[in-house]
């Protein structure tokens, strides 16, 4: 080396004569004026600094091109509609958590109360007669005791917590719905009276939605038949006087109906189509229910 600093004769290797690298340009962060950055923007190219960039798969962007890229993401869904989810998580199952929430919260008013709230909500069909149809859907909360209680919070929670986010939250509302209210429209039209609950019905309906959803992916659906056939069919022998059977088979009746119209729906308009069936059945237990009542 020379005492120029340039390499001496001795030197092989190349010589670099030329502009050093630029500095880099420095600029206030769009979003922390008071912060500088070197660092800018993949996508919109402002400047971010270290709170605000989120590392991309090349360089860095800003929160607001992340969160746009995103919605222009297209969201996986589910056969049926729902948005794809982490179906063991709590939180992707509130319907479930709601509804057996409610259960108890009922049974423990039923206890300090005189069993006011199961009164009102109850089915019974000289009620509807009198034209209280909210009963039509709301017995579906009433359970039948507490060992009923444990009972169908388990069954509810271990269906639930696979069928909400496979569904979403309102067609899994719309099965319940559906459930229910065939299951009180046949014991209307057929029973000669008598207070029923009807948190069965939904369980039931639950099971024979799954199943259709199931049998439309081609998977056996052989265990959830003879779990219905037997549910059904030891009711019907244990207590075929008390006409409760007619319940439990309209919630299959109905929720496998939801279940089919969720499951073969096309994927064009699927959510109008979808939305149209769950309604059109439960439009036509109100009416069936309310030309018996009128006829009573």
């Amino acid at each position: 080396m020379s005492s120029s600093g340039h390499p001496g004769p001795e030197y092989e290797g190349p010589i670099f004569d030329g502009p050093g690298a630029p500095e880099p340009d420095f600029q206030p962060c769009y979003v922390h004026p008071d912060r500088q950055t070197g660092i800018f923007c993949q996508r919109c190219g402002r400047p971010i600094c270290g709170q605000c960039m989120i590392q991309a798969s090349v360089g860095f962007q800003c929160h607001n091109c992340v969160h746009a890229g995103r919605e222009s993401t297209r969201q996986p869904r589910t056969a049926s509609g729902a948005k794809l989810t982490d179906r063991m998580a709590i939180g992707q199952s509130p319907v479930t958590w709601a509804i057996a929430g409610l259960w108890l919260l009922i049974m423990v008013i039923d206890l300090f109360t005189r069993g006011l709230p199961s009164g009102l909500l109850a089915l019974a069909p000289e009620a509807i007669a009198a034209g209280q149809f909210w009963r039509l859907l709301t017995f579906g909360l009433i359970t039948g005791g507490f060992l009923n209680l444990v009972i169908h919070v388990l069954i509810l929670v271990m269906i639930g917590r696979g069928l909400e986010p496979e569904v979403g939250a309102w067609r899994y509302l719309g099965i319940l719905a559906c459930a229910t209210l065939v299951g009180s429209t046949l014991f209307v039209l057929i029973a000669p009276g008598g207070d029923v609950p009807g948190a069965t019905a939904s369980i039931l309906g639950l099971i024979a939605a799954y199943a259709a959803l199931k049998l439309r992916r081609g998977a056996d659906i052989r265990g959830d038949l003879l779990m219905l056939a037997l549910m059904v069919g030891f009711s019907f022998i244990v207590g075929m006087a008390s006409f409760y059977w007619l319940v439990q088979l309209g919630g299959v009746l109905g929720g496998g109906a939801a279940g089919a119209v969720l499951a073969w729906a096309p994927r064009e308009r699927r959510n109008l189509i979808q939305g149209l069936g769950l309604g059109g059945i439960a439009l036509v237990c109100l009416l069936v229910a309310g030309a018996s009542a009128a006829i009573a």
